[in-house]
């Protein structure tokens, strides 16, 4: 179960940090390694571990994927925006903290439909 474990999260290291042809080459090396030199014992927790390794990197790169009409890819270019507040306030002794989701930005002289969070 560790080395499951292990996989997940060194694809999402992979996925983070190298690009995918160089990961997906290595992984696929290592299988193919793994399946020739120990014959049939290793060949399938070196699928199962190639498998889950794959799987931490799309899931990474699955959350790091932003929509495009997302307010951060306004960064620097809004003037203002609108939206509701999407948590309770975070108070504290000096200062105080909301969500909003954004509905709308002012970039460019014009309001622009927008999502995500501020």
């Amino acid at each position: 179960m560790a080395v499951i474990a292990i996989a997940f999260a060194a694809g999402i290291l992979a996925s983070a940090y190298v690009e995918p042809l160089l990961w997906g080459g290595a992984i696929a090396l290592a299988v193919i390694v793994a399946g020739v030199i120990g014959g049939g014992r290793f060949r399938t927790p070196a699928l199962i571990a190639g498998a889950m390794f794959v799987l931490g990197a799309a899931r990474y790169d699955i959350g790091m994927e932003v929509p495009a009409d997302d307010i951060s890819r306004f960064r620097g270019r809004v003037i203002a925006f609108e939206g509701t507040v999407a948590s309770d306030p975070d108070i504290r002794r000096d200062q105080m903290r909301i969500v909003v989701r954004a509905d709308r930005a002012l970039a460019s002289d014009s309001w622009r439909p927008t999502t995500g969070f501020v």
